[in-house]
């Protein structure tokens, strides 16, 4: 009678057999362009979002990139660091 003991190590994916996975989720013939058109579709629909709370005077919260804080953007163009 043999045992198979399981090791106590996680098992780990080398590349080749990462690669060999199939990749039924990506379908170059449609998802390509039914991605494009969603996310042209998304970012118009953030592009009149941000219009509309612009001319509603509603504040935009933004992401300053070099000071690593969040502000808040009013339509005059001020902006008010939250902390």
């Amino acid at each position: 009678m043999s045992s198979t003991k399981k090791s106590d190590k996680p098992q780990t994916m080398d590349y080749k057999t990462f690669r060999e996975i199939p990749k039924t989720h990506i379908n170059e013939d449609y998802g390509n362009e039914y991605d494009k058109e969603q996310l042209r579709r998304m970012q118009q629909s953030l592009k009149l979002e941000l219009k509309r709370k612009k001319l509603m005077g509603v504040p935009i919260a933004k992401w300053d990139k070099e000071r690593k804080k969040a502000y808040l953007e009013h339509p005059d163009g001020t902006k008010e660091y939250v902390e």
